[in-house]
């Protein structure tokens, strides 16, 4: 029962204003049935129009509410599960599956791996645990490590140049950015798995993607900050629409884009005040360090400001993007193991000030 209830839950939320549209045509047939009004007649051709056409943009405007944030304040380091997923590009498209499953031979495996994962879905990371000193990682499934095994991620890779001798704790969250980082610092998960140990850097993995992130609606989504214990929709223009029209595929088709294009400016602005609310919660609350890891997708500019801010920022080289040269996995676009390998050692050495010549293009 739980099964077929859940299937059918899913299917309103992906459907919902179809059957919203439909209502309002189906009262408006009956209306014009005992009032012969043409404004009314056209009133139901109009919702029955969009009824339609949002049931047929549902075909390709599927949505996921996977990536949910668990925000836990304690991890159990002996309580540890592992689970398998697969991604599978055929016919031109990339499919992601959890556990087993079959596939046809014009298949192309882009990965098959597993995921160790403490509850709260924070992933398990090889280290000294009840080290004297901790490294912390933020960020989004480039820091979680979609697409690798746990021997590859970022914050192994980290680990495993310090000897694996110190506390790293991976709290990279798949799907999410800036906003879902300030929860979690200012949570008590940091505390309570560091409480015995100076935590000497945090480590934030910035994609340009968190720029808009962090003001999606519907979820998996970022939109959320705790506010009096209660995770609150944050401020931004036209967001109200947003929130009422989310679940409707022609709102999401039409005028999202256009909100986005024109609220892009306050996005920017926002993410570097939130990097601004980051540094400042590291400073503060764990007397600590953040170092900003930019990937290059952005525009100069957005990396100047960062710079005069005083931040901490490393820009990775631009063939870093690069899926030829084995840096991102093929037509997935996350991080490879290899490149996480290099990543590694680049933060290695800028901690220990050893910095630059690591950078030097080696192709």
């Amino acid at each position: 029962m739980d099964g077929i209830f859940e299937k059918l839950t899913t299917h309103f939320f992906s459907c919902e204003f179809v059957y919203i549209f439909m209502l309002c045509s189906l009262i408006f047939l009956i209306a014009a049935i005992f009032v012969r009004n043409i404004i009314i007649i056209i009133l139901f051709s109009v919702f029955l129009t969009l009824s339609i056409t949002e049931y047929l943009l549902s075909f390709n405007d599927q949505f996921s509410s996977d990536c949910v944030v668990q925000y836990t304040d304690h991890l159990n380091v002996n309580k540890i599960s592992v689970c398998r997923e697969m991604s599978i590009y055929e016919n031109g498209k990339q499919k992601n599956y959890k556990g087993d499953v079959v596939y046809s031979d014009k298949a192309n495996i882009l990965y098959d791996v597993r995921y160790s994962l403490y509850d709260g879905n924070i992933r398990y990371t090889k280290c000294d645990v009840n080290s004297k000193i901790s490294y912390i990682f933020l960020g989004c499934s480039f820091t979680f490590g979609d697409g690798v095994n746990d021997n590859q991620t970022l914050p192994y890779c980290f680990s495993k140049k310090t000897a694996f001798k110190f506390n790293v704790l991976n709290c990279g969250v798949q799907g999410h950015a800036s906003n879902t980082a300030i929860n979690i610092l200012n949570g008590r998960l940091i505390e309570n798995s560091c409480r015995n140990s100076e935590i000497k850097n945090f480590f934030y993995v910035l994609i340009l993607d968190h720029i808009s992130r962090n003001f999606r609606i519907l979820d998996p989504s970022d939109a959320k900050r705790y506010k009096e214990s209660k995770l609150k929709y944050i401020y931004q223009p036209y967001g109200r629409i947003k929130i009422i029209f989310a679940r409707s595929h022609i709102f999401r088709k039409i005028f999202l884009p256009a909100i986005d294009s024109h609220n892009w400016q306050f996005y920017n602005d926002y993410m570097i005040e939130s990097l601004s609310e980051i540094n400042g919660i590291v400073k503060n609350k764990y007397n600590s360090k953040l170092t900003i890891v930019i990937w290059p997708e952005f525009k100069q500019v957005f990396v100047d400001e960062l710079k005069n801010r005083g931040f901490d920022v490393i820009l990775l080289p631009e063939y870093f993007n690069s899926e030829s040269l084995g840096y991102r996995i093929s037509h997935d676009r996350h991080p490879s193991a290899k490149v996480n390998e290099e990543i590694a050692g680049i933060l290695y050495n800028h901690i220990n000030k050893i910095d630059k010549l690591y950078l030097k293009i080696k192709v």
